[in-house]
């Protein structure tokens, strides 16, 4: 994990304030100047897209990209750590 990104839990419920945090990974631009980060989304739900920037498809992904820019990705809704997350902030309380 190289950070997190705080999004709304419900982006139609406008008057909510609740919130969760992906986590997001990182791979280094390999060439100079920078140019900047590219955000990876792997289209979900579903598809973990930590494992799709930090896994062995990166260096190609790199080459694609130009090896300028870093990449970041995330998990989207519904892939593993994603869900993990949304449970547990839903979770009703047992007070009552």
């Amino acid at each position: 994990m190289c950070g997190t990104l705080t999004v709304p839990l419900d982006y139609v419920d406008t008057t909510s304030n609740a919130t969760l945090e992906l986590q997001l990974v990182k791979v280094s631009a390999v060439k100079q100047p920078k140019k900047g980060s590219i955000l990876f989304n792997p289209g979900g739900p579903g598809s973990p897209g930590r494992d799709l920037i930090a896994g062995a498809q990166a260096p190609s992904l790199l080459v694609a990209t130009g090896g300028h820019h870093d990449l970041i990705g995330f998990d989207p809704r519904y892939a593993f750590l994603a869900v993990l997350i949304v449970l547990h902030v839903a979770k009703p309380s047992s007070d009552g």
